[in-house]
Parts: structure tokens; sequence; C-alpha cells
């Protein structure tokens, strides 16, 4: 059984701490206090007044809650804590100039009409394995947005990612192996290190 919140003071007042769930930005628990009440109906009375007018607060803030506010004080520091420093700061400005994008936007209305349109964009200037890793990163971003109750959805997720593709490697013939040792001077050191390798590479 949950426990009464309304407690009576020694004065013969009552009394009580509402907790008013948690901040939608820096996730710390919102509590108030409230006291003097000559009864404990009228304690009762505005201890509800306070949670429901909070409970509808809180879920407007969260739905205003701008993309960048969203990136930069909450995702980021605790992006930081998940990967290595030097990860960190590679992907920071990979996220801080690919995301802008969307920093306008309130993170809860963003939608995959959005999403596509920033891929399309960025296709304009990166290879599709750079935009698949950069789109990879607010996939997590949103998903980490939606655990904290500041997004609904997952708009990067609901598109799928651009497909990457396989880096194609250009091997040797075997007449241009030939052709590469045959120009090799076994006499020289550096160059029959060279002839050795080659060779051995060949054969793995």
């Amino acid at each position: 059984m949950a426990k009464d919140p309304i407690k009576r003071a020694g004065n013969g007042t009552y009394y009580f701490r509402a907790n008013l769930g948690y901040h939608p930005i820096t996730g710390k628990q919102i509590q108030k206090y409230r006291s003097g009440f000559a009864t404990k109906k009228e304690a009762r009375e505005d201890y509800s007044r306070l949670i429901l007018s909070s409970a509808k607060e809180l879920n407007e803030k969260k739905k205003t809650v701008s993309f960048q506010t969203c990136i930069e004080d909450t995702y980021l520091p605790w992006y930081k804590t998940q990967v290595k420093e030097s990860t960190y700061l590679n992907r920071c400005s990979t996220i801080q100039k690919h995301f802008a994008y969307f920093y306008k936007m309130a993170t809860d209305e963003i939608e995959p009409i959005h999403v596509q349109s920033w891929q399309l964009e960025l296709a304009k200037q990166f290879s599709p394995n750079y935009i698949h890793v950069v789109q990879g990163l607010l996939s997590l971003a949103f998903d980490r947005a939606i655990v904290l109750g500041i997004a609904k959805k997952n708009p990067s997720r609901m598109i799928g990612n651009i497909k990457s593709q396989k880096t194609q490697v250009d091997f040797w013939t075997l007449e241009e192996f030939q052709k590469v040792i045959s120009l090799l001077y076994k006499g020289d050191y550096y160059e029959h290190y060279l002839f050795i390798s080659f060779w051995v590479l060949c054969c793995l």
C-alpha cells in the first residue's frame, strides 16, 4: 500500500512533499514542498492540483525541447561517458556539424520525412559509407531521447539507414605481378626485401 503523502506537523497543521517526476533535460527528480494547511482535506486537494498541473507542464516541456538542447545538454554529456575520449572528440565534431540541420526543430516533432531530406542533402557531398556512419549516430541520439521521455519515436530508424557500399580492391593479375617483380633489383637490400614481401603477400 502506498504511503499517504499528507503528513501532520507538530503544530497541528498539515504538509506534503510531492514528487513531480523528472526534468526532461537534466533528468533530476523534481520535488515541491507545501505546508501550513489547516485541514488534511485542504492539503490533499492542493496536492492533487499540483500533481495534475505539473504532469501537464512536464509534457509540454518535453514536446518543446529543441533538438539542439537535446543533443548538447543531454546526449553528448552522456555519450562522452560511453566511449573513449578520442572517439568522443572525433565524433562530437561530426555530430555537431551534421545534426545542426535539425537544431531549430523540437525533438519530438522531427518526422521521417525530415530525416530523408537530410539524407539527400548529405548525399550531395558525402559517400554512402560516411552517411551510413553519421545516420547511425543520429539513430543512437533518438534512442536516448526516447529513453529520457523527450521523444516518442525514432524517425531515423523508421526510414532505415542509407546502404553502405563495399570497398572494391583492385588486385594485380599474375601478369602484372610478374612485371612488377621483374623490375626489382635483387642485388639491392631494400628491393630484395620488397621482392620477398611481394612473394609472401601473393602466396597468402
